[in-house]
């Protein structure tokens, strides 16, 4: 049982040479904010994060994911 919240630092590293699975991670991401059918303000925030971990540009994020 998690009684209270904990950051987990996510290791990005994994996919510092590989972009076909950083542009993996974030199709995924895209699948569940278009299954949701509306995206907030803070997954926006995130998946951009995401992206810029990943080395790509937040404008390549968008036009990625179609945001």
């Amino acid at each position: 049982m998690i009684l209270q919240p904990k950051s987990q630092k996510i290791d990005y590293d994994l996919f510092e040479d590989d972009v076909v699975g950083g542009m993996s991670v974030l199709s995924v991401m895209n699948q569940f904010l278009k299954a949701k059918g509306k995206v907030c303000t803070a997954e926006l925030v995130y998946i951009k994060h995401v992206g810029k971990e990943l080395g790509m540009s937040p404008d390549l994020v968008e036009e990625f994911c179609k945001i």
